[in-house]
């Protein structure tokens, strides 16, 4: 373990802590009568695969990354790099596994009329 670690870990951990907050703040909104402008429940279920992703990094650079400390690839790369890129890398990997939540697509607004008619 570096000694980075933990600033790495508090600024992975704040990120999906920043997704919880503006889910709770959209719910608060919708509660208030606001003008319902952002879905809760998505901010919600994306900061729930982030607090994943995050605890899955953790857990790679906890048990796995502190054993490579001494590896050839650190002359090279130096273990903080790695660390940087964890993350990153444990989302890709992530959600190409995952996947999509649904088909993102354009509607054609000419279409739907003439479906009504």
């Amino acid at each position: 373990m570096t000694r980075y670690s933990s600033i790495y870990y508090t600024v992975w951990l704040l990120l999906p802590a920043g997704f919880f907050m503006v889910a709770l703040w959209a719910k608060l909104e919708q509660l208030g009568k606001s003008p319902r402008r952002q879905n809760p429940g998505d901010f919600f279920r994306q900061g729930c695969f982030l607090l994943g992703c995050v605890i899955a990094a953790i857990i790679i650079d906890y048990f796995l990354l502190s054993q490579f400390e001494n590896a050839p690839i650190t002359t090279w790369v130096p273990m903080g790099v790695i660390q940087f890129l964890l993350l990153p890398l444990v989302l890709l990997i992530a959600s190409r596994l995952v996947g999509g939540s649904r088909q993102i697509g354009i509607e054609n607004p000419a279409l739907k009329r003439n479906k009504r008619k």
